[in-house]
């Protein structure tokens, strides 16, 4: 196979992960936001290529200078927005964002002064469609320049949703945050779904999310999230959740994936509605 380069820039920065062989020895640390690049494992020789995360399939990503203009947009952001790459590269974030220039500009000291910050906005496409989205958006330096990385993914909201609440910024009865495994680290439930499941929160947080499930259910719905987890993408789902006392009860839910303070992807946030019929 040989060596090849899609570089546009490398930037190196305090954005960084390690990068293994499948022998397990350490190949590469550090962070390609483009590109590709190929390296050989001194250990057994086996060849490893690391991708770029703006190259990476269902990874919508946004690079922007120190003025808020953006400079690279993964080809999944493209997709999803329906623009062409020329329509964006040197506009401002705000040409497919709802927040004006000196709002964002405000954001985005923010992210400067924390490292990075979580929150919800709207992003328009080239037809004008608005799509509430998730966002993460990281600052980090190079060669003495300032950049943000936004990672974000659209916030779905279900058929079962919008049908039985009528209202999209409805989060659901439950709402997790699961690591990789499908082990809870954050839950907020409804009154309503806490007198249905009889679970307290403290019932729920640090168990893993298939403990709740029916047997006939259990194993198509793990072999179903690991096959999300290895593809990082969205997943919506219909489960047999056991209450407190042994009761099953239809829970619809919507996962998306949700990432760390380095763009690495960490779990899935989920929204869940229990159906009433």
């Amino acid at each position: 196979m040989p060596i090849f380069f899609t570089l546009q820039r490398l930037m190196d920065s305090w954005i960084s992960r390690e990068y293994r062989c499948l022998c397990g020895k350490l190949i590469f640390k550090g962070m390609i936001l483009e590109g590709f690049l190929e390296f050989k494992c001194r250990h057994c020789d086996r060849i490893t290529i690391v991708e770029g995360i703006v190259n990476r399939k269902n990874f919508n990503t946004v690079i922007l200078n120190s003025n808020y203009q953006i400079i690279n947009i993964s080809d999944s952001a493209i997709d999803l927005l329906g623009y062409l790459k020329s329509d964006l590269i040197g506009k401002g974030i705000e040409t497919i964002g709802t927040i004006n220039k000196d709002l964002n500009q405000k954001i985005f000291e923010k992210i400067k002064l924390a490292g990075s910050i979580l929150y919800k906005t709207s992003y328009r496409k080239k037809s004008k469609e608005l799509i509430p989205v998730n966002t993460k958006a990281i600052f980090f330096r190079q060669k003495g320049k300032e950049y943000i990385l936004i990672i974000f993914n659209p916030i779905k909201v279900s058929e079962f949703s919008k049908s039985k609440r009528g209202n999209e910024d409805d989060y659901g009865d439950v709402t997790m945050h699961l690591d990789t495994l499908g082990n809870i680290n954050f839950v907020e439930m409804t009154e309503e779904a806490v007198d249905i499941l009889k679970y307290s929160e403290d019932d729920i947080i640090q168990r893993n999310i298939f403990d709740f499930f029916s047997e006939e259910d259990k194993s198509e719905k793990i072999r179903h999230f690991k096959e999300a987890a290895i593809e990082e993408k969205s997943i919506r789902v219909t489960n047999k959740i056991l209450t407190k006392d042994g009761k099953e009860v239809i829970v619809d839910s919507y996962l998306i994936p949700h990432y760390d303070n380095f763009g690495i992807f960490c779990g899935f946030e989920s929204s869940g509605w229990i159906s009433k019929e």
